[in-house]
């Protein structure tokens, strides 16, 4: 069932879809400004919803339980991720934190055990107790921050690597190629972190992310890469 929100709505309320089984696609106009708590907690069929950057305040548990939801674009107009948001959201694969976001609530994303990659920006000041509990396949969390990984749920998984900043990823993660370590991710992460890498200013991993990242079953000519891009 896809439900399409009307433009004379400017706030979704505590609770108002959860447990809504049916529903597979949201759709949500620009005059909505708020979601409220637990507003498609329990929506176990929602895949595609959109959000847009009109909406401000996400509440607590708002998406918890929804169990197919792959992917989830925050809009940039939202500075803290809430209280178990996604708690739950075991299909959710990959998270793109915008800029805007300088808070991760608790247990915001326990429980998402498909969740593979996560990049943490510079503007996040703060990662709450058990955000990434049981996230059993989380392989890398690259941040400023300095933390105690106990704290954030992830201390029993050797999978996950840390590191201090962007320039860090982009040279370990190029040492691991060279090793003959691959790290295989999606192409489209593998293009995020080659964008990533150029903003940087970084042009010797430009290239090593050209070859590294690019297709998981082959490898792509350096040189045609970095002009693509």
């Amino acid at each position: 069932t896809k439900i399409c929100i009307p433009k004379s709505v400017i706030e979704i309320s505590d609770n108002a879809f959860e447990n809504c089984f049916s529903i597979s696609e949201i759709i949500i106009p620009k005059s909505v400004t708020q979601i409220g708590c637990k507003a498609f907690s329990g929506c176990e069929s929602l895949i595609n919803i959109s959000i847009p950057q009109s909406v401000t305040f996400i509440g607590k548990k708002c998406f918890s339980g929804c169990s197919k939801l792959i992917q989830f674009l925050i809009p940039t107009s939202i500075t803290k991720i809430s209280d178990s948001t996604f708690e739950s959201c075991s299909s959710l694969k990959t998270i793109d934190f915008p800029s805007s976001i300088e808070s991760i609530g608790f247990k915001a994303f326990s429980k998402c055990s498909s969740l593979t990659h996560v990049f943490i920006p510079k503007t996040i000041k703060e990662i709450c107790e058990n955000a990434f509990e049981y996230c059993r396949y989380l392989k890398i969390i690259a941040m400023t921050l300095s933390f105690d990984p106990e704290f954030i749920g992830i201390q029993n998984n050797e999978k996950v690597e840390f590191y201090k900043d962007e320039s860090e990823v982009l040279f370990k993660l190029s040492k691991k190629f060279e090793n003959g370590e691959g790290v295989p991710v999606d192409t489209g992460l593998s293009i995020k972190y080659l964008k990533m890498s150029v903003d940087n200013g970084n042009s010797e991993a430009l290239f090593k992310y050209g070859t590294m990242f690019y297709n998981n079953s082959g490898v792509l000519d350096n040189k045609k890469y970095a002009a693509k891009y």
